[in-house]
């Protein structure tokens, strides 16, 4: 079957070198503990580049810290005190 990618049936997980030799689930990245304060006052903007990762995790994050809620605290924060520019024109 040609493909050029070989078998691609392989474990989504990484060993990391050790004394113990442990393995960790690969992509594994748990929400930061500040970040419901962060994304309140930031919302989208920046918020990818300041915990440098991607929005699929960012969207989880969200998820986990109180999913519709938290977006819907955002939205008051944002009334309350406006958008936050990280860049000035």
């Amino acid at each position: 079957m040609g493909g050029g990618r070989g078998n691609l049936s392989y474990p989504r997980e990484r060993v990391y070198p050790s004394l113990t030799t442990t393995t960790k689930p690969y992509a594994i990245r748990h929400c930061p503990d500040d970040f419901r304060e962060r994304y309140l006052e930031m919302g989208w903007d920046g918020i990818a580049e300041h915990y440098r990762t991607n929005w699929r995790r960012i969207c989880r994050w969200i998820d986990e810290s109180g999913g519709q809620e938290l977006r819907l605290a955002r939205a008051e924060y944002v009334r309350q005190h406006g958008r936050r520019r990280l860049h000035v024109a």
